[in-house]
């Protein structure tokens, strides 16, 4: 039997889905195309806020040091990322837009 590989979604994303299940279903309700919407039963999930990780000023030199040899853009995409805050879906955005800016410039 093969094995199931199951992520577990976060609070807040489940609560997202929650929000956006139950308005289509609010909507159907208004169409006429449901009589009752079942998310109406269900409470809400409680958004629950998590600590954030940040790394120490020795855990940054570290890090700056096992990043000297990666090749270009990334030492900069990764110092960027750390000062910035910025998170890894902007980052990759950011990638893109440096590779497509290379490209156009420099054909």
């Amino acid at each position: 039997m093969p094995m199931l590989f199951v992520e577990v979604l976060s609070n807040r994303t489940v609560l997202h889905h929650f929000g956006l299940l139950h308005k289509a279903l609010k909507d159907g309700v208004k169409l006429g195309l449901i009589d009752v919407n079942p998310c109406d039963g269900i409470d809400a999930p409680e958004p629950v806020d998590k600590a954030m990780k940040v790394l120490s000023p020795s855990d940054v030199s570290k890090f700056f040091v096992a990043t000297q040899e990666a090749p270009w853009p990334y030492y900069y995409l990764f110092y960027t990322m750390l000062f910035t805050g910025l998170r890894r879906s902007e980052a990759l955005a950011l990638l893109g837009a440096i590779s497509t800016l290379t490209f156009v410039c420099f054909p």
